[in-house]
């Protein structure tokens, strides 16, 4: 066997595993994720609940998304959807915090962060 031949043999597989990693039965190769367009801050009037389609910043194939936020106001929910990318801000009281949102696959991940303003609505003050 050849230099060539044996060298040829071994890179294969490896090429064909990075090119195919989501999943080697697949025709298509994984598209690592990337951010498209960072997302915009977002300011919200309590009591209220804001859905941002958060997965329209990102591209690549078959992405999982998970958030990251730490309100200053426990009862300020943040949720996702990980599967639509879809999150909820579930605004109750004043806050302002960082939400960061990261979408991953097999071949990789991507994170963008964007910051959220909730002031309280006078008529709601206790």
């Amino acid at each position: 066997m050849t230099a060539s031949k044996l060298l040829a043999g071994l890179l294969t597989p490896l090429f064909c595993f990075a090119l195919y990693a989501d999943n080697p039965h697949m025709a298509s190769p994984c598209s690592k994720p990337k951010v498209l367009k960072p997302l915009l801050d977002w300011a919200i009037s309590a009591p209220n609940t804001a859905i941002i389609p958060t997965n329209q910043a990102f591209t690549g194939t078959n992405l999982t998304f998970t958030v990251t936020a730490q309100p200053f106001n426990p009862k300020n929910i943040v949720s996702i959807n990980p599967l639509t990318g879809e999150t909820h801000i579930n605004a109750k009281f004043e806050d302002q915090f960082n939400v960061t949102v990261k979408a991953s696959n097999y071949c990789g991940m991507a994170s963008t962060t964007f910051n959220v303003i909730i002031d309280q609505d006078d008529e709601t003050i206790e």
